[in-house]
């Protein structure tokens, strides 16, 4: 019987008027390199300067720092192996792979879907623990921000060791197609299924910081304005639709060496933007710190977006929690949380303007 050397037989049958180029062919590698190179490049000194501005300015490290760290870690590793992944046909039309080289491609995709949802996991995690530490003040009565967050934690948990659980299992005891080279399972259905509960998760990562500053007592310009800090987060949820929407048209196609590439580079970018959420609010802390007399710090991105603001008392150095901070510079969590607390006819610095406080009369009755 002829068997052909599957190291020169194509992965796949080229388009018709097309010819197989096992030596040289085109490819789209240059593209996947540069987005390769541009995440890290955004995603490493945010990182490093939230751990900077946490450690020397904040003087506190929390769960979600050490979370967004592991993240970032995630991000690494799959940028490295996606770049290893280059040298078995990522990027390259399948009909110019070798058979040898597509099921090298095929486990790296598989190490690539378990690293993903992990680093994925923990980038997710950090944003929702930073949603605790912002809006949920210790010791409060759980309210409905408080379950939500760690619902959508708990939905993030079980689908990541779903996912991880079905790329490690799908192949066991089907090693006939292993050799033939096939799906073990149906790829289309777990794929889109899972861009389809990840799409679900970012909705609710999106919605939770809204609802939470909607519920706040202040002029409804500065909910707009903080909400705008965590409204970036929509970029993902635009990276994680295009994801699904292009799974659902490409998965199909037979050139799956260029279509999973295309949706890894949505899904880095996607990684990318959830880091970048997640430091956001803690950056400017580490500007006012090089610019303490910036005026465009003092008028805008000066007020930290964790929720307390600049007034002409300052707060003291250390830590941006809640029950740490000085009473006129409460972060927005714990200006609601607080008003039912506090002695009848006191009041609570919440912003200066132009030089002058005002002021809010936190015994009020007024609910939302």
């Amino acid at each position: 019987m002829f068997h052909l050397d599957p190291s020169l037989t194509p992965a796949a049958n080229p388009p018709p008027g097309v010819e197989s180029n096992l030596i040289n062919p085109t490819s789209q590698r240059y593209i996947t390199i540069t987005v390769l190179v541009l995440v890290l490049c955004l995603s490493s000194p945010i990182v490093m300067l939230r751990m900077y501005t946490r450690r020397f300015i904040n003087h506190k490290l929390w769960w979600d720092d050490w979370s967004c760290t592991l993240g970032w870690v995630g991000l690494v590793a799959l940028a490295g192996i996606m770049l290893h992944s280059l040298k078995f046909g990522g990027s390259v039309d399948q009909w110019n792979v070798s058979v040898t080289h597509d099921k090298l491609f095929k486990k790296e995709f598989r190490k690539i879907e378990i690293v993903a949802r992990i680093g994925m996991f923990f980038t997710k995690v950090a944003i929702l623990l930073l949603f605790h530490r912002i809006f949920i003040t210790p010791g409060s009565k759980k309210n409905g921000i408080f379950w939500a967050i760690w619902f959508v934690f708990c939905w993030n948990l079980f689908y990541a060791l779903a996912l991880v659980l079905a790329v490690l299992l799908e192949c066991v005891g089907k090693e006939a197609k292993v050799a033939r080279n096939e799906e073990c399972v149906n790829t289309y259905a777990v794929l889109t299924s899972a861009s389809s509960i990840n799409l679900v998760s970012d909705l609710m990562i999106l919605i939770i910081p809204v609802d939470a500053i909607s519920r706040l007592h202040m002029p409804p310009k500065e909910k707009l304005r903080i909400s705008a800090v965590f409204a970036v987060g929509a970029l993902a949820v635009l990276a994680s639709t295009a994801r699904l929407g292009y799974q659902i048209v490409e998965t199909k196609n037979p050139n799956q060496t260029v279509v999973v590439m295309n949706l890894l580079m949505l899904n880095i970018a996607e990684h990318t933007i959830g880091l970048v959420v997640g430091c956001m609010p803690i950056l400017p802390a580490f500007f006012r710190r090089i610019k303490p007399n910036s005026q465009n710090l003092r008028k805008g991105f000066g007020s930290n977006v964790l929720g307390y603001k600049k007034t002409a008392k300052p707060c003291r150095e250390g830590s941006d929690e809640p029950h740490l901070l000085d009473k006129d510079n409460l972060e927005l969590a714990d200006l609601e949380n607080r008003r039912s607390s506090e002695p009848s006819g006191s009041t609570m610095t919440v912003s200066v303007i132009g030089g002058k406080s005002e002021f809010m009369d936190i015994s009020s009755p007024k609910v939302r």
